[in-house]
């Protein structure tokens, strides 16, 4: 009978010390998001400042002047990349070598 209580109690203390672990867990993942969560905010205020900084030098005058420095412009053309290419062109492969059936 004395080795089931004391079983028992073990059993109750060990369950209490898990559960207070999972706890402290949650409470240190809260934490670390609201950290996170708040980096988040100070970065996005940071960008704004420097959005309203960049505005407030940039004036309609100092874009044209800046727009005649770089001389006339032109469109970039549509297709940036060649089209698909031919499997010639990329190794000569047009089928599988021999014996590799199997092996897909």
């Amino acid at each position: 009978m004395r080795a089931k209580v004391v079983t028992l109690i073990l059993a109750t203390a060990l369950t209490a010390a898990g559960l207070l672990v999972v706890r402290q867990q949650r409470l240190q993942a809260v934490y670390e998001m609201t950290r996170a969560i708040d980096r988040a905010a100070q970065d996005e205020r940071a960008t704004w400042r420097l959005r309203a900084d960049i505005a407030r030098r940039i004036t309609p005058d100092s874009l044209r002047e800046m727009a005649k420095e770089v001389g006339p412009l032109q469109p970039i053309p549509l297709e940036v990349s060649p089209g698909p290419r031919s499997s010639a062109e990329v190794g000569g492969l047009t089928s599988l070598p021999a014996g590799a059936e199997g092996a897909l």
